[in-house]
């Protein structure tokens, strides 16, 4: 986890309003009103905070959480599943993902170049 990474946060007495076994995500918080994010803050991960206790099992989706909320819903029966954190745009990065498609495309016209000049024969 990058020590600078922004989240939207929610505690974990914030999800004791879901039914057991219901699969949290941060689609669903923003819909059932918990999560309220404006401007900014609408494209950034999910991270959940240990506060509060619950009391039966979710199947919580988000990006980061807390060794405390970890440890009280695996508690409760619960289960956790980590989304891949958002990887920060860097123009090194992209000119690099540019290059790869650019021989990706290379190759696919000469393999199809090969192709064509077969059966022209």
């Amino acid at each position: 986890m990058n020590a600078t990474q922004k989240y939207v946060a929610v505690n974990l007495r914030q999800l004791a309003r879901f039914e057991p076994h219901e699969r949290v995500t941060i689609e669903k918080l923003k819909h059932v009103g918990v999560l309220h994010a404006t401007g900014s803050e609408r494209s950034l991960p999910l991270k959940i905070l240990g506060t509060g206790e619950i009391l039966h099992p979710l199947t919580v989706e988000a990006a980061s959480v807390s060794a405390a909320a970890r440890f009280k819903i695996e508690a409760a029966g619960g289960t956790i599943i980590e989304l891949p954190a958002k990887v920060k745009w860097t123009r090194a990065a992209h000119e690099l993902r540019q290059k790869d498609m650019l021989k990706a495309l290379e190759r696919l016209a000469g393999t199809d170049a090969d192709e064509t000049s077969d059966d022209g024969e």
